[in-house]
């Protein structure tokens, strides 16, 4: 986990959403010092005081350039430029005095605000880094939402660039793309409301009148209960998870780990398929001139031997110690990771493993052979 006790830093729209949930996260997780920004000034007042650090509270347009002049940033060392709002409607009918006003705070105020945040890492002569908050909208095109989605598609851009004149600095810029997150944004578009229809609200009611469906009758729920049945049947699989990480911790050394070893072809296709695994890896690419740095983060297996390299070479170099280390780590300290088990039972890891290897034969002869 990384270390924010001498951090000190920039969320702008920290009264809510996305801003408010990570100045929450960094406090608790020791942040020496939040500069908190915001136009709701009673909402920030009194989300500013719930949090166990030191504070800062400016109350401002991020996208008034006097702003920006104004706030004293001294010693910043980190920086979310989250600040946004969303307005929808189709191209012909937008107002371009609505155009701007989208324009003006998601992108504008992004780069005023990205702005200070540079010169202020970049005086204090250390590394820093900065998160711009840009959103799946500016990569994914849907109809209805031209100005929101035009400005997080320039924000991402505007991140590149910032990421290549800072790097000189060591003044890391990166920026996020999240998908639909229940936010005063989310609430402001009418293309993000309509995605999410509940049947217990008026909304979702209306809705699901107008689809022409009739309730399901004795034969469909029969038919039904049958289809279920005849699924859980076909899978004809079990695992039995008793003690199960206490089993496998303590047998790191077992002979069947070298067994697996011999068929397993360390091809990575069990955790390309498995809904959990989240491996990545980052690659950094630098220009022929040595000036600017690109790093991008893309997925990744355990089972390849780079994942686990470092100075003096790969700590896992064997088919053994790569099947173990997504084995144990799957069943077994994902429940120290997360609280429980890492396997949700879909079997994706067995139909496409090209030689046929059963983590659930695997675990069984373990477990018969416990040592």
């Amino acid at each position: 986990m990384p270390d924010f006790s001498d951090a000190i830093i920039l969320i702008t729209g920290a009264a809510s959403g996305i801003g408010a949930a990570t100045a929450t996260r960094l406090a608790s997780d020791g942040a020496r010092k939040l500069i908190l920004v915001d136009v709701d000034e009673d909402r920030l007042r009194d989300f500013a005081f719930s949090l166990p650090c030191e504070r800062q509270v400016l109350i401002g347009d991020v996208t008034d350039e006097g702003f920006w002049t104004d706030a004293d940033l001294t010693g910043l060392t980190h920086a979310l430029v989250n600040a946004g709002i969303g307005a929808g409607g189709p191209i012909e009918d937008l107002a371009f005095a609505e155009w701007r006003r989208v324009l003006s705070v998601n992108l504008d105020g992004a780069f005023l605000t990205l702005q200070a945040a540079m010169r202020a890492i970049r005086a204090t002569g250390n590394a820093g880094a900065i998160v711009l908050t840009a959103s799946a909208a500016g990569v994914k095109a849907e109809p209805g939402i031209a100005a929101y989605g035009a400005s997080k598609a320039a924000v991402i851009h505007l991140a590149r660039i910032a990421a290549k004149e800072g790097a000189s600095a060591n003044i890391r810029v990166n920026a996020i793309a999240p998908g639909g997150v229940e936010t005063p944004i989310w609430s402001g578009l009418g293309f993000f409301e309509e995605l999410v229809k509940q049947t217990g609200s008026e909304e979702g009611a209306a809705l699901l009148a107008e689809l022409s469906s009739v309730p399901a009758g004795a034969g469909e729920e029969a038919a039904a209960a049958r289809a279920h049945a005849r699924a859980a049947q076909q899978m004809g699989r079990e695992m039995d998870t008793t003690g199960i990480h206490d089993l496998l911790l303590a047998n790191l050394d077992h002979p069947r780990w070298d067994d697996v070893a011999e068929r397993c072809l360390t091809c990575g296709n069990c955790t390309m398929v498995c809904p959990t695994c989240f491996c990545t890896t980052v690659e950094d690419v630098t220009d022929l001139a040595g000036d600017t740095v690109e790093r991008t983060q893309r997925w990744d297996s355990c089972f390849t031997i780079d994942y686990s390299h470092m100075h003096g070479g790969s700590v896992r170099n064997s088919p053994r110690s790569r099947y173990r280390q997504w084995m144990t780590h799957k069943l077994a300290t994902w429940f120290d990771q997360f609280g429980t088990s890492g396997c949700v039972g879909c079997g994706r890891c067995i139909t496409w493993c090209p030689v046929g290897i059963d983590i659930t034969e695997e675990v069984a002869a373990i477990r018969a052979d416990d040592r």
